[in-house]
């Protein structure tokens, strides 16, 4: 790992400020840089390019599983927090997204909360499942989706 420092004022000078070799998992530690001061680097793990798609892709269809196995809204919320970690489109995939339009077809309120608010892509059609169960608490969650999808993207 090599840390640069870059002043605004030259784009495309780069002074190298510290390098590191070492294994993973890396504990939580401090890298000392030149001249002076230090940075915090955690390694956790290292996915090679070519398995992040699958990866993400894997992903979505664990969310999907888990919510029809029944599991609870606080372990989806895990769930969408390690998708998180292959990057923040991973929850914009079709598999998070058809996830969510399960999870609000069941009707089960406290989890598209948790998809949604952990950043799944919401769909019309998310809304419209809630919709199509008509009791007041899937109506007011495809009143609150319907809102969600209409927001400016940002």
């Amino acid at each position: 790992v090599k840390f640069y420092h870059r002043p605004p004022s030259s784009l495309f000078r780069k002074e190298n400020v510290a390098e590191l070799t070492d294994v993973v998992p890396r504990p939580m530690s401090r890298v000392e840089c030149k001249p002076g001061g230090h940075v915090s680097l955690e390694v956790l793990r290292i996915v090679p390019r070519s398995a992040h798609r699958a990866l993400q892709e894997a992903a979505g269809r664990v969310l999907g599983q888990a919510i029809e196995l029944g599991v609870e809204a606080v372990d989806v919320e895990d769930l969408c927090l390690g998708a998180r970690e292959l990057g923040a489109d991973t929850l914009h995939k079709p598999g998070a997204v058809a996830a969510l339009e399960r999870a609000a077809a069941a009707g089960k309120v406290e989890i598209v909360e948790k998809l949604v608010s952990s950043g799944v892509l919401v769909t019309a059609a998310a809304a419209r499942a809630a919709e199509q169960l008509a009791t007041p608490h899937c109506v007011a969650l495809a009143y609150q989706l319907l809102r969600e999808f209409a927001k400016p993207a940002g």
